[in-house]
Parts: structure tokens; sequence; C-alpha cells
């Protein structure tokens, strides 16, 4: 709706229907490719299946900060989204490690770490480390109020700190991508990685970076949904 070309478009939608249903495709063809536009381990050339492995990892270090640790207000909760980052960081870090020392295939690792971060989280929920202990269930004990991300717009909305916390993180991943030395390593070995060896580049390190970086972005989305 917001689209100009859509917009235009509709003006004379029986004029020209066709032109219409065109443009929407563009449109909304352009929003998935700009996905992947900030995709970083895709930009690097690999393809981070394990975003739900990652998740899961970085879940249960964030809640596990959250209601395990007694910190002071705004302290307990950034350091709650950190470890939810350092979590996800560490389960990605485990497919690049792979990757640059055996060259196994990063689609077929991240994918077989999503099973072992599910069994792995179904069972610390049943053991004391997570389990909250006046429940037969298996979850986690509530996050302290301490480590929770405030809302907003107060109490009666459920948009969060996290929303700009992901709009920041989404700024800093582009000028990353686009504006760092790191970033300019990270597209040359995309583009070629050979290419980029010849060039100086350590190829096989920054596929460890890259997965490092990625894995905590995906903490960070979990962060969020712990938390908020």
């Amino acid at each position: 709706f917001t689209d100009p070309g859509v917009q235009e478009a509709a003006g004379y939608f029986f004029a020209r229907p066709g032109d219409l249903f065109a443009a929407i495709g563009s449109a909304v063809g352009g929003a998935y490719l700009a996905l992947f536009q900030v995709a970083i381990a895709f930009r690097v050339g690999l393809f981070n299946i394990g975003g739900r492995g990652q998740i899961i990892v970085g879940a249960a270090f964030a809640g596990y900060a959250s209601f395990a640790w007694d910190l002071p207000i705004v302290i307990h909760v950034v350091v709650a989204v950190i470890m939810g980052i350092i979590g996800g960081a560490l389960w990605g870090a485990i497919a690049g490690l792979l990757k640059a020392r055996t060259g196994a295939h990063e689609v077929i690792v991240t994918i077989m770490l999503n099973y072992v971060a599910y069994y792995l989280i179904s069972f610390l929920l049943r053991t004391d480390l997570l389990k909250n202990p006046g429940s037969n269930n298996p979850k986690t004990p509530p996050a302290a109020d301490t480590a929770v991300l405030p809302p907003i717009f107060g109490d009666g909305f459920k948009l969060h700190w996290g929303f700009v916390v992901v709009v920041a993180a989404t700024v800093l991943a582009w000028w990353l991508i686009d504006r760092s030395s790191l970033g300019f390593k990270f597209r040359a070995v995309g583009l070629n990685p050979h290419a980029a060896r010849v060039a100086g580049i350590k190829v096989e390190r920054l596929y460890v970076y890259v997965m490092l970086i990625a894995g905590g972005y995906a903490g960070l989305a979990a962060s969020t949904e712990v938390l908020g």
C-alpha cells in the first residue's frame, strides 16, 4: 500500500489492471530480496539454516540470566539480552568452525544442530538448571521484573523496547556489511572465495566470524521473545 509504484498503478487500475498486479509483485519481491541483502551469512556465501537452533539456545541463555541472576534494574535486562546473543553466537560458531576446519557443509550441519538444540533444551527444561521448581511442566521460572523489556507505550500495548533494539541491530547489520572493512571481506568471500584467498583474506577465519555474528543475531531475536 505504501509503495509508490503500486499507488501509481492503482490510479489507472480499470485501464490496465495488469500493471497493478505487476507492481504489487515487484514490491513484495523487493521486500524479500532486501531480507537476503542484510542476511549476513548469505553475503559470505553460507546458507545459515540453523536460525531455529540458534534461537533456542539463545533463548535458554537469556531465560536463565533473567531468573537466576539478581542484578540491578536496567543492568539486568541488558545482561540478559547480551547472554541471549552469546548463546546464539556460540551455537552458530560450531557450524562455522566445522566449515572452516573440515569443510563440512553448513546446511547439513546447521540443520542437524537445530535438532541437537531442540532435544538439549527439552532435556534441560526437566532439570534443576532451567525448570521451574514449583511446576510439573517443562518450563522455566518467570523472568524477574528487572530483566523484562519494558513496553514503549505502557502496559496496555504489547510493543516493547525489543522493537527499538531490533531496528538498531538492523542498522548495525547494514553498516557492517556495506561500510566496514570486515563487511568488505565478507562480500569479497561471498563473490569468490578463491580470489579472496589469493588476495590475502583468511577465508576460513571469516567463516567462523560470520557464523558467530549470524548466530548472535538469532540470539538477539530470542532475547526479544523471552524478555519481551
